[in-house]
């Protein structure tokens, strides 16, 4: 069974639309709807809490971040735990994005695809492709550099952001959604593209020799 990339851009684009939230993406204030999210330094909560730091990090297996979801009082909670000690800041963004992917989603156990998944609206949530992708097609020159600079992204987001630019997901409601993100950063994208010129592209390849210019 594959990575369901649909689903997870779906949910991603769901996320940003209800939050309403600016660019560049803060994950700390994303709000669930059906879930509150508490989200924690590992040295945090093991002071608060007296447990072991390598008692949390399972000896290093679980060294960047996880999360902890329970139900009290019928009521849906999420602890987000990141390791404080990793280096970029941008990469503490991505981890925190990528474990409220794991709760949107659902997830309940480790695995490739759920991992794959959890990247995916990371990714999403973090720099819409479609938001990319239409700031491609009026001409801004892009590379992963500026992803990183003016989007706060980590070096592991802004490839995959590139990686995916002009490749089609096959959901018709993440094509509606699209629309509506679009709408959402219309400032945004005016004013990056501003004095540039819109290209039309015609096939995908073209798209992806466009793409593999952008380092």
């Amino acid at each position: 069974m594959k990575p369901n990339y649909s689903l997870a851009t779906t949910l991603a684009y769901q996320t940003l639309i209800y939050n309403n939230i600016s660019l560049p993406i803060d994950p700390y204030k994303i709000k669930l709807q059906n879930t509150k999210i508490k989200i924690l330094s590992m040295q945090d909560f093991s002071q608060r809490f007296n447990v072991p730091l390598e008692e949390m990090t399972q000896n290093g297996s679980c060294d960047e971040g996880y999360n902890i979801v329970q139900v009290k009082n019928g009521i849906k909670q999420a602890t987000i735990l990141y390791n404080e000690d990793i280096v970029s800041n941008e990469r503490k963004r991505f981890t925190i994005a990528h474990e409220i992917g794991h709760i949107v989603l659902g997830h309940t156990e480790h695995s490739i695809n759920n991992e794959k998944e959890a990247d995916t609206f990371a990714s999403q949530l973090l720099l819409p492709h479609c938001l990319l992708e239409q700031l491609v097609k009026f001409g801004k020159a892009v590379s992963e550099s500026y992803l990183k600079e003016k989007f706060g992204l980590s070096n592991e987001a802004a490839h995959i952001s590139k990686l995916h630019v002009g490749k089609k997901i096959n959901a018709n409601a993440v094509n509606d959604l699209e629309d509506i993100i679009l709408t959402m950063y219309k400032d945004f994208i005016d004013t990056e593209t501003y004095n540039t010129k819109y290209r039309y592209y015609e096939e995908d390849e073209e798209m992806e020799s466009i793409r593999n210019n952008w380092y």
